[in-house]
């Protein structure tokens, strides 16, 4: 038996309704908030406010090193979307919760130890190997965040996406 509670998003009410009606689960509960009460969401909430904070943390943090405008690195900036998923990711490896422990230790049984760098540092990174022996063996890249499934390190090259190991 599950209780499933959300806001009144006409998707998510959507979503809540198909769950309902195929049973994914014998009992599934609905209980939707009070339109335009966002208290009583509670935790997702606050997980809301402390992802977006640190997304604009960190786009003041890039605009001030690249000397940009609000215009220039607004929504629509290409960084925006990795800047967005890279902050939940920080926050599940290093916020420390009322317990002493990371979301990522509480789930994993250990600390993250993996390495980091700066979001939207230009690095080098060393290429996959290829068979032509001139070809480059490093590249440069902006630090784009890791892969929650790998732990290797996105890139953001003239190429597109590129993966790379500590």
């Amino acid at each position: 038996e599950y209780t499933i509670r959300g806001d009144q998003e006409p998707v998510l009410i959507v979503v809540l309704k198909l769950l309902k009606e195929r049973q994914v689960v014998r009992k599934i509960h609905l209980e939707l908030s009070q339109a335009g009460s966002h208290p009583s969401q509670g935790l997702v909430e606050n997980a809301n406010s402390l992802i977006a904070g640190l997304v604009r943390t960190i786009r003041l943090f890039l605009m001030k090193k690249w000397d940009l405008s609000s215009a220039e690195f607004g929504s629509q900036h290409p960084i925006i979307p990795w800047l967005i998923r890279h902050a939940p990711w920080l926050l599940c490896r290093f916020r420390t919760l009322s317990d002493g422990k990371t979301s990522h230790e509480k789930v994993k049984g250990k600390k993250y130890t993996g390495t980091i760098v700066a979001f939207g540092e230009s690095v080098w990174f060393r290429a996959a190997p290829e068979q032509a022996k001139l070809s480059a063996r490093w590249c440069s890249g902006t630090w784009l965040g890791k892969s929650a499934k790998s732990d290797e390190h996105l890139l953001g090259t003239a190429d597109g996406l590129m993966r790379a190991r500590a």
